[in-house]
């Protein structure tokens, strides 16, 4: 299940689906289609995620959208998808929602580690 995967995991969570994020005690850093469409008005600046995605801040990312095969959606800016794939690669794929981690990520011989982000 989802929710067994990420509710050990101490560091930073991206979800498109952030209602799992809240029904598991986790923070919503981001929202995907309302900051998306701040920032295609020019309402908001889109610096500060884009610093999170190259620092590798997240130490998960549970998307619905595989970012790989798309330019621009109306969740995910045409730069949110260039930093998020230089830095993120998939890890697996459960019930429909794709998991990425850092492209430095090391797995460990135990299975996914919540302690291991970019920073360890």
């Amino acid at each position: 299940e989802v929710s067994a995967l990420i509710r050990p995991i101490r560091g930073k969570i991206f979800s498109e689906d952030m209602g799992m994020l809240v029904a598991n005690g986790k923070p919503v850093i981001y929202q995907p289609y309302e900051f998306t469409q701040l920032a295609y008005k020019e309402r908001w600046n889109e610096a500060e995620v884009l610093e999170l995605l190259d620092n590798k801040e997240f130490t998960l990312m549970i998307l619905n959208t595989n970012l790989y095969r798309v330019a621009k959606t109306s969740r995910f800016s045409p730069a949110f998808i260039q930093h998020f794939r230089r830095n993120y690669r998939l890890y697996g794929v459960l019930y429909g929602k794709m998991f990425f981690v850092p492209m430095t990520y090391q797995p460990q011989k135990n299975g996914f580690s919540s302690n291991n982000s970019a920073q360890n």
